[in-house]
């Protein structure tokens, strides 16, 4: 714990704060990617999905990156679902390479923080948030699912 003037002590792990007359408490944004699992087959494009604790969901973004090439490339428009907790789940459909290229891995990360308006970048741009980073695997053979 670390302590500022005032009445007020800041926890820079959690990003909580206590005042003597009341408790004040900010959340540091926190992002999770649920699905796809780590080196899970994926098609050409998926429904990630994951949950988040951030104040303005419209500034989450879903990046792939290619290791063909290595850049970032930008996804579609997440879609968020308040949840009780004061958290949003979250999910974006995801293209993993172009129809004529299966095989190749990617990673997929979740940021938060700003409107990203590239298409593509050489690197996760500084200043944001990051989820977990999950590598799948694009399969060259879609998979059909035998459900019931």
């Amino acid at each position: 714990m670390t302590k500022k003037k005032g009445s007020k002590k800041t926890d820079g792990e959690t990003g909580q704060a206590d005042a003597r007359n009341g408790v004040i408490q900010t959340q540091a944004p926190f992002l999770v990617i649920a699905s796809p699992l780590e080196g899970e087959f994926v098609g050409l494009t998926f429904n990630v999905r994951g949950f988040a604790h951030v104040e303005d969901p419209s500034l989450l973004s879903l990046l792939v990156q290619s290791h063909n090439n290595g850049r970032y490339y930008l996804q579609g428009e997440v879609t968020a679902t308040p949840e009780a907790d004061n958290g949003f789940i979250w999910d974006a459909d995801c293209q993993f390479g172009d129809p004529d290229a299966p095989g190749f891995s990617y990673t997929v990360v979740a940021v938060y923080g700003a409107q990203l308006s590239l298409k593509s970048f050489d690197a996760i741009p500084d200043g944001l948030t990051q989820s977990n980073s999950v590598q799948v695997i694009r399969s060259a053979v879609l998979r059909q699912s035998f459900e019931k």
